[in-house]
């Protein structure tokens, strides 16, 4: 289990950014990396896994799976604040065993709660990474852009990530109102999984049948 901490900033554009326009001083720049990342996000037809303030998620980048399961959180001075499992898994399937190490145990080892569970929505966006370093602080900065889909309704995805990899957790709001001068920023109070809830609200039928291990 890890603590993620981060702030999101929606982009107020529909056109891409170029994050060698950004003002990132002083931070030391990593050359920018970039993923296409497709993303399942499961939960049953009752929403068992959202009422228990938890999320299901599959990750597909490049042939590498990831299995993740997080919590809510909460928010302080705009930072959001969740815990989080991962587990490498071999394919886009859920691992049950790995996820009975996570507080959803208590709802996957219900068999009723298991054969539910499908996937609602999910998320397809490519995203550029950089890492930020002064010395002191490590700050991951993402820029993802795409659509979560349920069914055939979709929402625009388009936003930075400002994750705290090391140092002061009071750096990312600093980083994050620094950017937000620019007028090209505002902050974000919703997750993708957040946008996700919103669309499948609309529709009860489940994207797919998915395979499980």
């Amino acid at each position: 289990m890890k603590i993620e901490q981060e702030i999101k900033l929606v982009v107020n554009s529909h056109q891409p950014i170029l994050l060698s326009q950004l003002d990132l001083a002083p931070y030391q720049q990593s050359a920018v990396t970039s993923q296409d990342l497709k993303n399942q996000y499961f939960d049953t037809p009752s929403h068992r896994l959202t009422q228990q303030k938890m999320a299901l998620r599959l990750r597909a980048n490049k042939g590498h799976y990831l299995q993740t399961v997080k919590t809510m959180g909460t928010t302080h001075h705009q930072v959001h604040r969740r815990q989080e499992w991962e587990q490498v898994v071999p394919s886009m399937q859920l691992d049950k065993a790995h996820l009975l190490t996570t507080p959803l145990a208590p709802l996957v080892s219900d068999p009723e709660v298991w054969s539910e569970l499908d996937v609602l929505f999910t998320t397809d966006f490519t995203r550029q990474v950089i890492q930020l370093n002064d010395g002191e602080n490590h700050i991951e900065l993402a820029y993802d852009r795409g659509q979560v889909s349920a069914m055939k309704k979709t929402c625009p995805i388009h936003e930075l990530e400002l994750e705290l990899v090391a140092g002061a957790v009071d750096t990312l709001p600093k980083l994050a109102q620094r950017l937000m001068q620019s007028g090209q920023f505002t902050i974000s109070e919703g997750s993708k999984a957040a946008m996700g809830y919103r669309l499948v609200s609309e529709t009860s039928v489940p994207l797919t049948q998915t395979a499980r291990s």
